[in-house]
């Protein structure tokens, strides 16, 4: 595959699907609200601006794009003679243990990650996508309490002429070294079109359902607990509760068109079983 060919999957830390951290949509100046849970008996939380779908699709993007990179080219330890894990650390925001952990480093074109997300590359394109890149940059990622906290920024970026450099926090980069990590399909994401309801269910399905599976060991799943998966913990009205929950049954419906997965509805839950490996 020619590093110019789109993408075929993206290995994702699982704490990077807590309940809220990427919605359908996002308005303006709207923050992040409750996003927190556990993770290896630690608590999780994340602060900044509210992400919406098209960040979660930049974000697999740039996981994609770091684990088509050599190992050595990309993986960068603490003490590397080049100085690059410091120069990271500083623009990452890292405080506590993260700070000795290895992180990941991208370098690719603009147009590799507009590619692999599925993206138009028109000039319009360009300019949101230094947006989007600016918002995930704010984004903090913070993991503990007291003398075992530590935290990170998202990612880093910084574009020089064509190329971008992109720096990954301590979680992500142990993600696409394979430490613990959830497969997440591009070439399907891709195939979904443009609904964020049905791309954010369906990495949250491929990061909680094993490859030849069923969703819960088979019992299910309500539609109210996908709709905060997907929509997170926000409170909204009964009507809003309705469009949401027709919302959830659409995107079951169009992800059971997949090649590889089978879903159902009974009532008031939902059935998936994924048969097919990526």
């Amino acid at each position: 595959m020619s590093k110019s060919a789109e993408s075929i999957f993206a290995m994702l830390d699982p704490a990077h699907l807590t309940d809220g951290l990427f919605k359908p949509t996002a308005r303006s100046g709207e923050t992040l609200i409750n996003v927190e849970g556990f993770r290896e008996d630690e608590p999780i939380k994340f602060e900044g601006p509210q992400l919406a779908s098209t960040h979660q699709s930049i974000l697999l993007a740039i996981l994609a794009r770091t684990a088509r990179q050599a190992k050595e080219q990309s993986l960068i330890p603490p003490g590397d003679t080049n100085g690059i894990h410091k120069k990271q650390m500083g623009l990452l925001a890292v405080t506590g243990s993260a700070s000795r952990q290895a992180i990941s480093v991208l370098k690719c074109s603009p147009y590799a990650l507009l590619l692999d997300a599925g993206m138009g590359t028109s000039s319009k394109e360009y300019v949101l996508l230094s947006k989007l890149l600016g918002e995930l940059a704010s984004v903090t990622i913070h993991r503990g309490n007291g003398s075992n906290a530590t935290s990170s920024r998202l990612i880093s970026f910084q574009h020089d002429d064509n190329q971008l450099t992109i720096g990954i926090n301590w979680r992500l980069s142990g993600s696409i070294s394979r430490r613990q990590n959830s497969p997440v399909s591009l070439v399907e994401r891709r195939s979904l079109g443009n609904d964020p309801v049905t791309k954010i269910l369906h990495a949250w399905l491929c990061a909680f359902i094993r490859l030849g599976g069923p969703l819960m060991a088979g019992e299910g799943a309500e539609i109210d607990t996908l709709i905060r998966h997907v929509w997170g913990k926000r409170p909204c009205s009964k009507d809003v509760m309705k469009n949401r929950r027709a919302a959830i049954i659409r995107a079951i419906k169009k992800i059971n068109t997949l090649p590889g997965w089978e879903t159902s509805i009974k009532k008031t839950h939902v059935y998936v079983r994924r048969t097919k490996q990526l």
